[in-house]
């Protein structure tokens, strides 16, 4: 099984948040980081590398050794402001996806080896950017949800209820994750399998 997952939420009410962002940006309110992590998987020419990377790989989950992890945090961020009325109401939500995705790579492979783990490896990497395109639409989602929120009669409760909405996709994320593993056979089906 070469795929896992880990979700950490993380979220921010009105404050200062200072993250340098070197990733591509669809508008200043929105942005997404995305990094590629690796560990290094020892070889033998003799070796199966199933058995080379079941042993350098650093990815244990209930007792389990996959090959490749995407892990993702979303930060929100909202300012609000009283109305005319008395009541409070969003005035702007900034959301920052940042993810890492942790893949193998061969240290010491024969050709042979090498042919067999770059088919591996694309398909090892179609998987995780599965794992990554659901953070991106949970990111979209928890900026949409709070920027679409009705006005509350003051601005604690309007709060309260936009992290509580922003946690609810985080939640509705994890069970995507697990659907996800489970209908690809944690990117067997997509053909990370490798002998």
């Amino acid at each position: 099984m070469p795929s896992s997952f880990q979700i950490r939420e993380k979220r921010r009410h009105c404050g200062a948040l200072a993250l340098l962002i070197l990733a591509t940006s669809t508008s200043a309110d929105y942005r997404e980081q995305l990094n590629y992590d690796y560990y290094h998987v020892p070889t033998k020419p003799e070796q199966s590398l199933f058995r080379a990377m079941q042993q350098a790989s650093p990815i244990r989950q209930h007792s389990k050794t996959y090959f490749g992890s995407t892990r993702w945090t979303i930060d929100w961020r909202m300012t609000w402001q009283e109305t005319t009325r008395g009541t409070c109401a969003i005035t702007n939500v900034q959301v920052k996806l940042n993810a890492t995705i942790l893949m193998p790579r061969l240290v010491g492979a024969s050709t042979a080896q090498q042919a067999r783990f770059v088919r591996f490896e694309s398909a090892l990497k179609t998987h995780e950017l599965g794992h990554y395109a659901l953070g991106q639409e949970s990111a979209k989602r928890i900026q949409q949800t709070i920027r679409n929120m009705p006005e509350m009669p003051d601005c604690s409760s309007l709060e309260t209820a936009a992290n509580g909405r922003g946690n609810r996709v985080i939640e509705q994320a994890r069970a995507q994750e697990i659907a996800y593993d489970r209908e690809t056979n944690h990117g067997m089906t997509q053909g990370a399998s490798i002998n």
